[in-house]
């Protein structure tokens, strides 16, 4: 359906050169195959998604806080929280190559973080996934706690959800509408990024398998030959 489609639009490009009276005809065709591009290549995005299985809920957080890697701080931002695990992301434009090439192989090679919040608490946890941005400029870690005692643990349930304005602001949040602009927006989006990767993947695949069994064939070949 793809490649229908794609050719769809590479014929009515030709039509629309070809057929100038036609145009206000061939202008609503082609927007209408787009839109369908676009809703393939964004399911195609979706079946690329890596599932998520979270054992607990998380709530949007913005705090900002320091996590020291080896006896080294860096300043971060929590995006993310749950009663277990905190999501923190960390900028490295500012930096110069090489003290940023020193900081991604602390990451790489570190287990366990220190955590401190601007309240002056401190939590130890454990890195779970890193997520690496464009040019290795930007790092999101999901860190799991490591609780020292109960204290601990209540703390993070405090960070994560708070007093009931801060969880009514995460409800309002998570449940608001968007816009119908805000929806096809984020429909592209999906579909060009998502979609893409998904789409590299299975050419990708299709090579490897068709390589696969012509190497086969060839070797099967040479076999008989010289049976």
């Amino acid at each position: 359906m793809l490649a229908i489609t794609t050719a769809s639009l590479a014929a009515g490009v030709w039509r629309w050169q070809a057929s100038p009276s036609m145009h206000g005809a061939i202008a609503f065709v082609m927007i209408w195959a787009t839109l369908d591009l676009l809703f393939l290549l964004a399911a195609l995005g979706v079946l690329y998604e890596k599932p998520q299985r979270r054992s607990e809920p998380r709530a949007w957080l913005d705090e900002e806080l320091v996590l020291w890697v080896k006896g080294r701080p860096f300043r971060a931002r929590a995006s993310d929280g749950s009663r277990l695990g905190i999501g923190v992301d960390i900028g490295f434009s500012e930096l110069d190559a090489a003290t940023r090439q020193r900081a991604l192989d602390l990451f790489h090679q570190a287990a366990i973080v220190t955590l401190r919040f601007a309240d002056g608490k401190v939590l130890q946890a454990r890195i779970e996934n890193r997520q690496w941005g464009p040019r290795k400029q930007h790092l999101h870690l999901g860190l799991a706690y490591r609780f020292a005692n109960i204290q601990d643990e209540r703390y993070a349930v405090d960070l994560a959800f708070g007093d009931s304005a801060r969880l009514q602001e995460n409800l309002d949040r998570r449940h608001q509408g968007k816009s119908i602009l805000g929806a096809l927006a984020h429909i592209a989006v999906l579909a060009v990024i998502e979609g893409s990767k998904n789409l590299w993947w299975q050419l990708r695949n299709l090579w490897d398998l068709a390589y696969g069994a012509m190497g086969r064939t060839l070797r099967h070949g040479k076999t008989k030959e010289l049976t």
